[in-house]
């Protein structure tokens, strides 16, 4: 039985147009080797029952078809470029443990667009349109499109039915083009094997998609296939568990085997469901109940793969690589992205990532935590049973890790800590305890009082128990957090703030930080890392310490916050959304700061044992369904 597997892809000027993704053209051939059409083999080999692979092409315009192993040609295939016609090449599998498959075409007649641009690599007329690899001149038209498919006993391939899962909050803009492009480039193509086999649940928080008229014109073309459901706004994780529950309801009257979280601000390759289905199609026993977790790009810079698997330990995420160039063969093949061996150690948060429901149950849902740490909680949950990951299951997303957003910190330090509560290594308590009071030292030292009230109040909700949480509504706690926190703003306000002399020298700085930086290089460098010493550690980080002559510094979260040793004022700059934020010595709130230690350190002392036990003992039942759904009823 055949199983359709990955797509030939082609650059789409509304989803990626960076050409070295797919492909490099020259003079007289197109190298089909970027990361997008690159094939696996020791993930495939490792995960899937799939005995025999083969290419299913269409071309016109090509002499020969060569197959490639890494860098070695192992065959070539005589075409006849004078007519369209379909081909079907068996690769040989069985011959390989590992390395990568692609495929180079080579041309004999040139058009005369080609003679015109002879020798030069870029863009070839059609990309972006129907994403086929053509050039017309005249009656001439160049043709080269396929997929990879796979042989497969038929007792082995998999039912597989995927509920798409989206959390929405006032994103329209978004939603809308998402839903557009899974529906004309996914539901309506019958020839895909995946088309038949999805349905799209939008879970709608804000309560305002009702009123977009080319969102709701979609979902009634759509047949029934994509619904929206209004939802009490409980965070992301209140969206996606409404979603698990209604495709668990939905479960057996349209066979649905797995839901597959997705955000709403991300641009999705709809090839992702293709790659996703023949996947979970061939999937070794083994393996069958194993999530799929997706690589995130970056908008911004849509040849960067941010991560694709991270890992957890004691509240810290933990990357293994991180910001890859995936332009570049050499590391498109590395390790961390075609070898196998951490399946059960990685993780994958929630921008794309596929369950079994089998896993995803009315007994196991995930927690009732908001926003942020709900992926970790409900991954390192459900590790043994894998996460598996594979080029081309991908999303792009904007860039988030070079800006600050400081209502998330109080999340982040309540939700770490249940997560150590729950799966933490070692001594829990004392983990507990270190991963506050780092977070609280980082606030301190940077001279961020708010900061710092934020760790604290984190850590007291957390002390509060589980039962405390779900009494909460959840839009109370977020708007309580949202006044805690510090506000990053223009860089012109925070100038408004500064002496003339000032703001002369922070614009001095900041040009200079962007003289010899780019994004590119920024988020391609190590991060800079600096020990503290003996000094640092007994004065606060020179908060003791009289202020040297420095006028104002200007610091980014690329640097460590020991830089800001003796400084006076200190303006905190994010090369994301070069906003900034303005921070100066004060005694009066250094020594507000400081006090929170002795706080914490008694609430700890009466409260963490209680806590610890109440977390491990009661938590499982937040994750009921019955529980969820009386959560999520209107009050």
């Amino acid at each position: 039985m055949e199983v359709q597997l990955q797509s030939i892809l082609r650059p789409s000027k509304d989803i990626c147009d960076v050409s070295a993704l797919y492909y490099h053209q020259y003079a007289d051939r197109i190298e089909l080797d970027g990361y997008f059409n690159l094939f696996y083999i020791e993930k495939r080999k490792a995960y899937t029952t799939i005995e025999r692979l083969f290419l299913s092409i269409r071309a016109k315009g090509y002499d020969s078809l060569i197959l490639y192993h890494d860098r070695t040609a192992v065959e070539e295939i005589a075409l006849e470029p004078e007519m369209e016609k379909s081909y079907k090449v068996e690769l040989p599998y069985q011959q390989y443990q590992d390395g990568v498959f692609w495929i180079a075409a080579t041309m004999g007649k040139k058009t005369s667009g080609e003679r015109q641009r002879e020798g030069q690599d870029g863009e070839l007329p059609g990309d972006g349109d129907d994403r086929r690899a053509q050039e017309c001149d005249g009656d001439d038209i160049r043709l080269l499109e396929g997929m990879f498919v796979a042989e497969v006993e038929e007792h082995a391939v998999r039912p597989v039915d995927i509920g798409i899962d989206i959390c929405t909050y006032r994103r329209e803009p978004y939603v809308s083009r998402n839903l557009a492009q899974l529906k004309t480039r996914l539901l309506d193509r019958e020839e895909l094997e995946v088309s038949s086999h999805i349905r799209i649940y939008v879970v709608d928080n804000g309560k305002t998609l009702d009123q977009h008229p080319d969102i709701q014109q979609t979902v009634v073309a759509s047949h029934g296939r994509i619904q929206i459901f209004p939802n009490k706004n409980a965070g992301g994780v209140g969206g996606f568990t409404r979603g698990m529950l209604e495709i668990l309801r939905e479960k057996e009257a349209y066979h649905l085997t797995h839901v597959l979280l997705m955000d709403d601000d991300a641009i999705v390759e709809p090839d992702t469901l293709v790659r996703l289905y023949g996947l979970l199609r061939t999937l070794r026993p083994e393996w069958e109940d194993a999530a799929v977790g997706g690589g995130l790009m970056r908008e911004d810079h849509p040849h960067i793969l941010f991560c694709a698997g991270e890992a957890w330990e004691n509240g810290t995420v933990l990357h293994p690589e991180k910001n890859l160039d995936v332009r570049d063969f050499d590391t498109a093949v590395c390790p961390y992205l075609t070898s196998t061996g951490n399946e059960r150690s990685w993780y994958s948060a929630w921008w794309c990532c596929c369950f079994s429901l089998k896993v995803v149950r009315e007994d196991n849902l995930p927690l009732p935590v908001f926003i942020h740490q709900d992926d970790i909680e409900f991954g390192q949950r459900n590790q043994k049973k894998g996460f598996l990951f594979l080029n081309g299951i991908n999303v792009w997303h904007r860039g988030f890790e070079l800006s600050f957003n400081a209502s998330t910190l109080y999340y982040d330090i309540r939700n770490g800590a249940i997560a150590i509560a729950l799966y933490g290594t070692g001594d829990r308590k004392r983990a507990i305890l270190r991963f506050v009071m780092r977070s609280l030292t980082v606030a301190v030292i940077r001279m961020r009082d708010q900061d710092a009230e934020t760790v604290y109040q984190g850590a007291l909700d957390f002390l509060k128990g589980p039962s405390w949480l779900w009494r909460q509504d959840p839009v109370r706690v977020n708007d309580r957090v949202r006044r805690l926190i510090s506000q990053y703003m223009p860089v012109e306000e925070v100038m408004g703030q500064l002496t003339k002399k000032e703001a002369m020298d922070l614009q001095r700085q900041i040009d200079r930080f962007w003289d010899g930086s780019s994004m590119e290089k920024i988020l391609e460098s190590p991060e800079r890392k600096k020990k503290a010493s003996w000094l640092h550690l007994v004065t606060f980080n020179g908060l003791l310490l009289p202020h040297d002559r420095t006028r104002i510094k200007m610091l980014t979260s690329l640097d460590p916050p020991w830089e800001v040793f003796r400084k006076k004022k200190v303006v905190w700059y994010e090369p994301g959304s070069k906003k900034a934020l303005l921070v100066q010595r004060d005694m009066r709130k250094t020594k507000k700061m400081l006090r929170l230690y002795m706080k914490i350190w008694i609430a700890s002392h009466r409260y963490l044992d209680a806590a610890l036990a109440d977390y491990q003992k009661n938590m499982v039942r937040m994750s009921d369904g019955k529980a969820w759904k009386e959560y999520l009823k209107e009050k």
